[in-house]
């Protein structure tokens, strides 16, 4: 898992990842995820006139933006496959005191077959099989350690990050909602204040100390793990301002472990909030707030599901 090395090592693999996830790369894309965006919205209305946003829309945008960076198969079937998976540990369902689980047996399936025939996968995934780090082939436990480092965290964030942000603005924030249907360009400033107000990695970041340091008077020797509550950290202005300068916050963490896929995330967000408010600007919950089933007590937060009408 490269997000618990430090130093020269967590350089290494971020150098061998950066270039598909790169600022550069991902704004060259953005035509591509609207056009995904377009897609699934219009799947949802050929559909009837209500829909489960997460289901429907948030989950099958994330996962085929995420599939085409990374070279693997797509498709709505596989999306709602990955996320069980990837949620299983996550809320419960699985044995935790085991050593593998459904999501080891799904990324060591796909480093085996990737470092066998990387031609299959014609992305980041065949890409690094394929070159290795530094001339050396890549072992299956570091490609499997790295596909599950890129795939879950990569569809569970980012799903309910954007479940999550329709949610507030339908139920907080309507007159933004209509903005962004009257207003695209608007969608920056309102994600980056989404990013802000919502923060939905709530906790299980870890990190180590490099050194003894001082926290609040509490001693943390090198070496030591220390859990971050993010949430609790992204404090700011109250208020829900889109706009206001400087919009700070920590929703992709901060220094060398910056959320490598951070790019990728604000243009999915973006283009999916504008062309869902363009397509749907009447659009809004289909069942009572306090109907939903909200994830709390979870590492990501978020709602389960997100019945919609329009």
């Amino acid at each position: 898992m490269f997000v618990q090395t430090d130093g020269r090592d967590h350089l290494d693999y971020r150098r061998l990842l950066n270039h598909e996830f790169s600022a550069l790369r991902t704004t060259a894309s953005a035509a591509r995820i609207t056009a995904h965006a377009e897609a699934h919205v219009q799947s949802m209305v050929s559909a009837g006139a209500t829909a489960d946003l997460v289901a429907q829309y948030a989950l099958p945008l994330v996962s085929q933006t995420l599939c085409e960076v990374l070279g693997l198969p797509w498709t709505p079937g596989s999306a709602r496959r990955m996320l069980q998976v990837f949620q299983g540990r996550d809320l419960g369902n699985a044995d935790l005191n085991s050593t593998t689980t459904p999501v080891d047996h799904l990324v060591r399936d796909l480093a085996r077959d990737a470092l066998a025939a990387p031609h299959r996968y014609p992305g980041l995934v065949g890409r690094i099989a394929a070159e290795g780090i530094d001339g050396r082939a890549l072992t299956e436990d570091e490609l499997a350690g790295l596909a599950k480092q890129l795939l879950m965290p990569g569809h569970v964030s980012p799903t309910h990050m954007l479940g999550l942000s329709v949610l507030v603005l339908l139920e907080e924030q309507p007159a933004r909602y209509a903005k962004l249907a009257a207003d695209p360009g608007s969608a920056t400033d309102v994600v980056e204040e989404l990013l802000h107000h919502i923060t939905v990695k709530q906790h299980g970041l870890i990190r180590r100390a490099v050194r003894d340091t001082a926290v609040g008077g509490v001693l943390i020797r090198a070496g030591q793990w220390v859990p971050c509550h993010l949430d609790g950290a992204d404090t700011g202005p109250a208020g829900f301002a889109p706009g206001r300068t400087p919009v700070t916050h920590l929703a992709f963490g901060d220094g060398p472990h910056q959320c490598l896929g951070q790019h990728l995330s604000r243009v999915v967000l973006v283009r999916g909030l504008s062309v869902l408010a363009r397509r749907l600007p009447a659009l809004r919950l289909a069942v009572a707030p306090h109907q939903l089933h909200r994830r709390v007590a979870h590492t990501v937060a978020g709602v389960t599901s997100l019945p919609v009408t329009w």
